[in-house]
């Protein structure tokens, strides 16, 4: 690079913050970013480059594809594209080997398109698809004879009427005339011959007159017997927003008084914030949290009304400090907020120059003791390179933690080994490798004493886990699979016990059970869902424990007599921070301590103490110290800890940390230009240390318009709303593109970002728009939080506006603009994201946000 062409990208936006940190941005001809800098090395009126400094490069072809990207590494993945600009190959290099992906698209006479990705093994799994760009079949191709394959068929308003499984099970969807979904039947999988199966599960859907989803509920079906499992109720304010949810476990029908008894109610300011959130609950403890926010927007404190006999008081639950640039300084936790005393708990954090977490602390502010602390390191892609963890809570010595780990990541960023260095046990290490085939399967995994070998069939689905220890084989455990894919036995041959796994009609798991070497078996578990597929009930032996939600995440439990057993307190953003557990007599406050992945590092009591630490493995095998009393479930990466089967439930599957893979395939396909993201089991593409996956798969999608000189993926990669390693980011420049992205955004979604042009109740693509009556006939989908559409004019043209056509079409709110000049972007250069708005000359500098909410 010479001197000119670093002066033209410092002229052309490089940004400089208050504490002296660069970014800079090289841009080709064509106005292409083919290099950002960070932390580059300025001396005098010369910019070099120093141990620090992170490039990463992207190279274009003729057409303006992407053809190499080179990492911040220096790990480089190429493309090849054909005549229409659709990737056909994606290469990389794993130290001396290439691994390679091929994607082919042939179009029958028909109009059909058939889309087959080959993976590095030579696997083929294939996509079909129709003219309007819908999803008709998907099969993966494993060796022989072996094949899953999902069809799905669709009405001639594109709504999908039928999703039938390789095992002859299908789902059916039904709706009225204004498009809503207002019925689905399971069916399992009918006798030989018969193409009728014995249906087994039913919700039925009601809605206002204003499209919004008032009424799900839930029935389970044996024979002519339908009972019903659960009832979820909705109430919405005039501005849409979502007042109140109550779900209820009973066969009859919920009356008014019953719906407010387990209503969980919301309230708003004028902007939409959230300002205050009361549980359904009439223990003693904590009943309502508030929240409160600064002239930023920036939450600063929570407070919680405290009942106590028949006084209520208003104490504070957590607090917040914010450095200049927004990021948290502190966290105070009110630890003893059911009595009298104001003791709390900080979390304090320091940063390193691109803003990761360097440091964190615990510290007990009534000892001035650090009770917990994690420093990090990272590579120049963000990968953790060394955590150093002290955790003082544990009562016994020997469960107390001083350790350091060190990470190494291959050339794909896949973990391949950690060595752990016991500082309270004279510096000893322990060594941890990993190696994979080509394609993301986990080959061995070797710790020093105990070396196992994996083995797997040509669908990537786990065959055979042996043992070793030294030169003896210690165990071998083999695994079986259904038609579907799902994953039913495990024998050990070592114990002769035989662990089966049973799923109902849509493929969840319904009951574990385990068979011991003289043929006696024992029901160890058993799982019921809702609509949605969240586990609403698990029975262990005489064990019932009853789940609700509050936007997806666990809010409260009940027993098997219905009788409230916990509640948890839960952030504007999904996080738990407190939980309450109810004995006949009394209420326990807990604090909940996580390390930067979100996983639970200690259960803090009011006194100060610990009810529970946790320690965990690479992959998430999970080590409980303490008391327990609380039981808490809440573990790895906030996902919920079986403890009877070992297993994750993770919202959409259940997770094994043992093997570090779902039980299940993944209904996400993945992304053809992200070789990683297609395996239908790895867990996280084998990169646990940097990536959390709390829904199964990422439960926030990014659709980004790329089309050259025209794209938007600087302001997607570089967005307010999001953090990119916690989203799925699709690029589109066709319409068929977009339909087809559109159809898979996945199950569990919770937020959309769409990053597009567009028009009064229109979108713009390359070759043709997507007009008012393809709009309205866009796949159904369900939202759970909302949709952001940073498209020009999204919100004009009343109900046919693109906003509030997506508003009803996935029921949740869609913030878009309604500016009769377009949408513009503004780059702020001390927090390096791009914020919308208002286009035009006249409006250039008005920093006011465009964005304004639509309800459905």
């Amino acid at each position: 690079m010479t001197d000119k062409t670093w002066i033209a990208a410092v002229t052309l936006g490089s940004s400089t913050d208050g504490e002296g940190k660069i970014s800079l941005a090289l841009y080709n001809k064509e106005g292409k970013t083919t290099h950002t800098i960070s932390q580059p090395v300025i001396d005098g009126d010369s910019i070099t480059t120093g141990k620090d400094t992170i490039i990463n490069e992207t190279a274009y072809d003729i057409n303006g594809n992407e053809s190499a990207v080179t990492d911040g590494n220096g790990n480089v993945t190429t493309y090849t594209y054909d005549d229409q600009n659709r990737v056909t190959g994606v290469s990389r290099k794993n130290g001396n080997e290439t691994i390679s992906n091929s994607i082919s698209y042939d179009m029958g006479a028909d109009g059909k398109t058939t889309t087959s990705v080959k993976d590095a093994n030579g696997h083929v799994n294939k996509e079909v698809t129709n003219e309007a760009g819908l999803t008709e079949s998907t099969t993966d191709l494993g060796d022989g004879e072996e094949q899953i394959t999902t069809a799905y068929s669709y009405d001639t308003n594109g709504n999908k009427i039928r999703e039938t499984y390789a095992d002859g099970g299908y789902k059916t969807f039904d709706y009225d005339r204004k498009n809503r979904l207002i019925k689905t039947e399971s069916y399992e999988a009918g006798e030989a011959g018969e193409s009728i199966g014995e249906k087994t599960l039913k919700t039925v859907y009601s809605y206002d007159i204003n499209d919004r989803l008032l009424e799900s509920i839930d029935y389970q079906i044996d024979g002519a017997e339908e009972t019903t499992v659960r009832y979820t109720e909705y109430q919405y304010d005039r501005r849409g927003q979502t007042t109140g949810y109550a779900e209820l476990s009973q066969e009859n029908a919920p009356t008014a008084d019953e719906i407010k008894e387990h209503q969980i109610r919301y309230h708003y300011d004028s902007d939409g914030k959230l300002t205050k959130v009361t549980y359904p609950t009439t223990k003693n403890g904590v009943q309502a949290l508030a929240y409160e926010y600064d002239q930023n927007g920036w939450l600063t404190k929570i407070k919680g009304e405290v009942q106590s006999a028949d006084t209520s008081t208003e104490k504070t639950v957590r607090s917040y400090t914010y450095d200049s640039y927004g990021k948290v300084k502190e966290i105070k936790d009110y630890r003893d907020l059911l009595n009298s005393s104001d003791q709390a708990v900080k979390k304090a954090y320091t940063y390193d120059s691109l803003d990761r977490v360097k440091e964190m602390t615990y510290t007990d502010l009534e000892t001035g003791k650090v009770m917990e602390s994690y420093r990090y390191s990272y590579d120049k892609n963000s990968n953790i390179t060394e955590k150093t963890e002290v955790n003082n809570y544990p009562k016994e010595d020997t469960d107390k933690v001083n350790e350091t780990k060190a990470y190494t990541y291959d050339a794909l960023g896949r973990l391949t080994k950690t060595v752990t260095t016991d500082h309270k046990n004279d510096d000893k290490t322990k060594t941890v490798t990993y190696t994979y085939d080509k394609a993301g399967n986990r080959t061995t995994e070797d710790d020093g004493t105990t070396q196992t070998a994996y083995t797997y069939n040509g669908l990537d689905q786990l065959q055979t886990a042996t043992k070793e220890k030294g030169t003896a084989v210690d165990e071998v455990r083999q695994y079986s699979y259904d038609a579907n894919g799902n994953q039913t036995d495990v024998k050990n041959t070592k114990t002769g016990q035989t662990e089966s796994y049973t799923y109902d009609a849509e493929n969840r798991l319904s009951k574990v059970s385990v068979t011991d070497k003289d043929g006696k078996t024992a029901v160890i578990q058993q799982n019921h869902y809702n609509g949605d597929g969240q586990r609403i009930q698990k029975v262990e032996g005489s064990k019932t424990t009853n789940y609700y939600y509050q936007d997806g995440v666990v809010s409260y439990t009940t027993d098997g007599e219905n009788s409230q057993t916990s509640q948890n307190l839960i952030g504007t953003d999904g996080n738990i921070l407190a939980t309450q557990r109810y004995g006949s007599d009394h209420t326990d406050y807990l604090l909940y301590h996580k390390d930067i992945q979100g996983s639970t590092t200690s259960l803090v009591k009011e006194d100060g103490s610990a009810d529970a630490t946790y320690r965990y493995t690479d992959f998430g095998e999970t080590t409980i110290n303490g008391d327990n009393k609380a039981e808490n479930e809440v573990c790895y990466t906030g996902g919920i800890y079986d403890h009877s089967t070992g297993l994750y439930y993770l919202n959409a599957r259940y997770y094994n940390p043992e093997d570090g893979r779902f039980v299940t395939e993944d209904t996400y396909r993945g992304d053809t230009a992200k070789p990683e993201t297609g395996h239908l089991y790895a867990y996280c593409a084998n990169n646990p240390v940097n990536y959390v996956d709390p829904s199964g798969h990422k439960a926030k999608t990014v659709i980004y318009y790329n089309k050259k000189g025209k794209d938007f993926k600087k302001q997607a990669m570089h967005s307010p709303y999001y953090k990119n390693s916690q989203v799925t980011f699709k690029s589109v420049i066709k319409k068929a593109q977009f339909k087809k992205e559109w159809d898979k955004i996945p199950k569990g979604t919770s937020e959309l970002y769409l990053y597009l042009h567009g028009g009064v109740s229109c979108l713009y693509f390359d070759g043709s728009d997507m007009n008012l009556k393809e709009l309205l006939a866009l796949k159904k989908k369900k939202i759970k939080k909302k949709i952001v559409l940073l498209s020009c004019k999204g919100g004009i043209g009343d109900k046919n506006s693109v906003a509030k056509i997506m508003a009803k079409k996935c029921q949740c709110v869609v913030y878009a603009s309604s500016y009769p000049y377009g949408l513009s972007y503004r780059y702020d250069k001390k927090k390096k994201v791009y914020y919308p708005r208002y286009g035009g000359k006249r409006n250039y500098y008005n920093h006011e946000n465009p964005l304004k909410k639509y309800k459905p």
